[in-house]
């Protein structure tokens, strides 16, 4: 399994919303159903935060082609890798 290196465990702390939206996203969701999830998350900082996320390569956009367009995001390898060394850590 792919693990994320340091700076990126590090960017993911010191966020906000990063953390928060990687553990949604046991399953893939849609962009609406993250943020309704997530209480004042407003839409620009979600798209931010997913934009960002994507660069790390810690989650994947998945793309149907179908209309209406439908998105969904779904955690990488690195992602899942990222929330189990998390999720070992003691409270």
């Amino acid at each position: 399994m792919d693990t994320p290196d340091f700076s990126v465990c590090q960017r993911v702390l010191s966020s906000r919303w990063m953390l928060p939206i990687m553990q949604h996203l046991d399953q893939p969701l849609r962009f609406g159903d993250i943020q309704s999830s997530l209480c004042g998350l407003s839409r620009g900082v979600l798209a931010a935060q997913l934009q960002e996320l994507r660069e790390m390569e810690l989650l994947r956009q998945i793309k149907y082609p179908c209309f209406p367009p439908r998105v969904e995001y779904c955690l990488t390898d690195k992602g899942r890798g990222l929330i189990d060394i998390l999720s070992a850590l003691p409270n």
